[in-house]
C-alpha cells in the first residue's frame, strides 16, 4: 500500500492538484466543472494507480478485483483531461498567448495518451504474464517526466513572476524550454515503447538463440534513440532553470502605486461607504461618474451608488431595509443592453449544465460581462440575494424572478 501511495496516488495527485491551479489561471476563466474536478479527485484514491504496476502473486480473485479497480483508475485521469481541456478552450486566446498556458494544455493533451498506455501494459503485469512490466515502467517514469514536468514548467512560469513582483520572461526562451520538455519527452516515450514491444515480439516468434541475440543488437538502437530524445526534457528543464534565475534577478517592475483596475465608477442608487468602494477595487486615479450614463472605453464600469456632489461634499441616500446588491441592478441593466432573455444567459453561463449556478460560475459571468470582478468571499451576499430556497445555488427560476424585480423597480423609478 506505501509502495501504491508513493510511485501511484501521490504522484498523480501533485499532477491533477496542479493542473486544476494552474490551467483555470492561465485561462482566466472557472473550472469547466467544478463538480467533475472534485469527483475525479476523490475518486483517484479510491482505485487502483495505472503507473508503476508490479507483478503481484495472489489469488485469481483478488487479481480480478485489482484489474476491475486499474479500470475504474482510468476515469479520473480522463475526466480530470476534459475537464481542464475544456476550461483552456473556453479562454483559449488567454491559454496560448503565454507559455505557461501552452505548457498546462500540453500536459493534459498528453495525459491520457500515456494514460492509456500505462493501463493495458499494467493490466497485462497484474493479471497476465508481466512480460510488459518493463513497458509500464517506461511510460510511468515517461508520464512522470513530461507531463508532470510540463505542469512544473506552467506553475514556475505562471507563478514565479507574480511572486517576485517581477516581469514575465520572454517568450522566446520559455516557449523553447516548454517544447523540449513535450517533444523530448514524448518522443523518448515512443522509442521506448517500440524497443519494448521489438524485442517481445522477437523473443516470442525466434527460437534460435542465435538469431535472437543478432535481432536484439540489430534493435538497440530504438534504446539508443530514446536516450538521445530525452535529452530534450534535461536540456529544457536547464532553459527553464536559466529563465527563472533571469526573472530573480530582474529589476522589480512593480512599483507601489494607487492605480485600479476599474477606470471609471458610475454611482447610482443606493449608499456606500469609502471600505465598500475600495473592495470593489475602486483607487485614487478611479473616475467616478456621478448621476451620468457614460461607460468607460476600457476596464470594469462597477455601478455603487448614487450621490450629489455640492461644494465638494457627498450626500448620500439611506440604504433600503431591502437593499439589492448594486452588481444585481447592472446584470439586469446588462440583459436590457444586450437584448438577452434570462433563460439564454443562464444556459450560457451554466458550464457544466447542472441546471443550478454556483458561486464560481456567477462571479465568472460578472467578470466577463465587465459587470464587477469580485473576489470569491464576496460573492456570498449576491448568491444569497437570488438564492429564495436557501440551497447555496442559483436555479432558472430564481434567477428569473429577481430580474424581473429589479427590472420592475427601475420601472417605477423612471
Amino acid at each position: 500500500l506505501a509502495q501504491a501511495a508513493l510511485e501511484g496516488w501521490l504522484p498523480l495527485a501533485l499532477m491533477l492538484g496542479t493542473a486544476y491551479a494552474v490551467i483555470p489561471a492561465a485561462a482566466e476563466r472557472a473550472i469547466w466543472s467544478s463538480s467533475l474536478s472534485s469527483a475525479s479527485l476523490a475518486l483517484l484514491f479510491l482505485t487502483v494507480p495505472v503507473v508503476s504496476v508490479r507483478p503481484v502473486d495472489a489469488p485469481i480473485l483478488l487479481e480480478n478485483v485489482g484489474g476491475i479497480l486499474m479500470t475504474f483508475g482510468m476515469l479520473p485521469l480522463l475526466a480530470a483531461s476534459i475537464n481542464l481541456l475544456q476550461t483552456a478552450r473556453s479562454g483559449a486566446s488567454q491559454s496560448f498567448s503565454t507559455p505557461a498556458g501552452i505548457a498546462g494544455v500540453l500536459a493534459m493533451f498528453l495525459l491520457p495518451i500515456y494514460a492509456v498506455g500505462a493501463y493495458f501494459t499494467g493490466m497485462e503485469t497484474l493479471v497476465g504474464e508481466a512480460s510488459l512490466h518493463g513497458l509500464n515502467m517506461s511510460l510511468s517514469h515517461g508520464l512522470f517526466f513530461t507531463v508532470g514536468g510540463l505542469l512544473a514548467l506552467s506553475a514556475t512560469l505562471g507563478y514565479l513572476p507574480q511572486a517576485n513582483g517581477r516581469a514575465a520572461a520572454e517568450s522566446g526562451g520559455t516557449s523553447t524550454a516548454v517544447w523540449m520538455v513535450a517533444l523530448g519527452g514524448f518522443l523518448a516515450s515512443v522509442s521506448t515503447a517500440l524497443s519494448s514491444l521489438s524485442v517481445r515480439a522477437v523473443e516470442r516468434s525466434v527460437t534460435d538463440e542465435d538469431m535472437v541475440e543478432a535481432a536484439l543488437e540489430a534493435m538497440a538502437g530504438f534504446d539508443l534513440v530514446g536516450a538521445f530524445l530525452f535529452y530534450g526534457v534535461a536540456l529544457g528543464f536547464m532553459v527553464a532553470a536559466s529563465v527563472s534565475v533571469r526573472i530573480g534577478f530582474s529589476p522589480s517592475s512593480s512599483r507601489t502605486t494607487v492605480s485600479s483596475d476599474i477606470h471609471s465608477y458610475a454611482l447610482a442608487n443606493g449608499s456606500t461607504s469609502i471600505r465598500s468602494l475600495l473592495g470593489r477595487g475602486v483607487g485614487l486615479d478611479t473616475e467616478l461618474i456621478i448621476g451620468g450614463e457614460e461607460k468607460a472605453a476600457t476596464g470594469s464600469t462597477v455601478i455603487a451608488v448614487r450621490a450629489d456632489l455640492h461644494n465638494d461634499e457627498v450626500t448620500e441616500f439611506p440604504e433600503s431595509d431591502e437593499a439589492v446588491p448594486e452588481e444585481l441592478q447592472m446584470l439586469a441593466d446588462y440583459l436590457d443592453e444586450t437584448d438577452q432573455d434570462v433563460f439564454s444567459f443562464f444556459r450560457s453561463i451554466d458550464l457544466d449544465d447542472s441546471g443550478s449556478i454556483d458561486a464560481r460560475e456567477l462571479q465568472n459571468a460578472l467578470r466577463s460581462a465587465k459587470i464587477a470582478n469580485l473576489p470569491p468571499w464576496d460573492m456570498g451576499r449576491l448568491i444569497a440575494a437570488i438564492d429564495i430556497d436557501g440551497d447555496g445555488q442559483i436555479n432558472l427560476p430564481e434567477l428569473d424572478i429577481t430580474v424581473a424585480r429589479l427590472r420592475s423597480a427601475s420601472s417605477e423609478e423612471e
